[in-house]
Parts: structure tokens; sequence; C-alpha cells
């Protein structure tokens, strides 16, 4: 069976180390919609991430640790 793909996010406001997080859509610390840049429809957060770093290469990202918490394998 196909994972569904998730619409993921960023903020466009840079935390205080300079990294911007990534975000689901769906996510409750999404920022507003002025701050939030759409990435794409991704099936995981390593994808998402690894398209930001691919498209804004000037910029640091990192996850957030609400939506996108890494499951332990």
């Amino acid at each position: 069976m196909t994972k569904k793909k998730t619409l993921f996010t960023y903020n466009l406001n840079a935390s205080n180390d300079g990294t911007h997080k990534i975000h689901e859509y769906i996510c409750p610390h999404t920022p507003e919609n002025a701050n939030c840049v759409t990435l794409d429809f991704f099936k995981d957060v390593d994808e998402a991430m690894k398209f930001a770093k691919a498209k804004y290469k000037d910029m640091k990202f990192d996850i957030c640790d609400h939506c996108c918490k890494k499951e332990d394998k």
C-alpha cells in the first residue's frame, strides 16, 4: 500500500539559531500564512528536507519538534 503524501511548509522567519522550521501543513505550530512558505507534497519529512535544502541552498532548515518527530526504529 502506498503511503499518503503530506503537504509540508517552512517558516519564513528564522529561529534564533538561523534555521527555518519545516512543518506538516496541519501542524498547530505552523506560522501564519504570511510567514509560511509551501514546499510541496512529500512522503516524509526527510524528502521535504532534501527538497528544501536543494531549492534554497543559502538557507538552513530544521524540523518541527511537534509534527515531524522521528520515530525510533
